[in-house]
């Protein structure tokens, strides 16, 4: 079994372990004692929503994942995402992008 770090960003709490089991099957876990810390489980997930909404844009707007990030980080969508305003981060993530592409359109010029 071969085991490999990944650091996925710098201020993140936890280390991500993939490993190839023989069978060409690449799986991630989270090691760490910290994932019982609401904060931390709460960051991973706004990570994960902004992955999936990052993707969605690029899928439904047709653009590549690189300028669909952009424009996400430029929103003030983002922005009330990682405040935590609203709830918002409770909500869907396809309908959060679509909120976005209808809310902030000048973002897609």
């Amino acid at each position: 079994m071969i085991l490999q770090i990944l650091s996925e960003k710098k201020e993140s709490p936890y280390d991500f372990v993939s490993w190839n089991n023989g069978n060409n099957k690449t799986s991630k876990v989270v090691s760490g004692e910290k994932m019982s810390d609401k904060r931390n489980i709460d960051y991973i997930y706004k990570q994960n929503l902004e992955t999936s909404i990052i993707e969605y844009l690029a899928e439904r707007k047709h653009i590549e994942l690189r300028q669909a990030m952009h424009i996400y980080y430029q929103s003030r969508l983002a922005e009330q995402i990682e405040q935590g305003m609203y709830g918002i981060e409770n909500m869907d993530y396809k309908y959060l992008a679509e909120d976005l592409i209808e809310n902030e359109p000048e973002l897609f010029s």
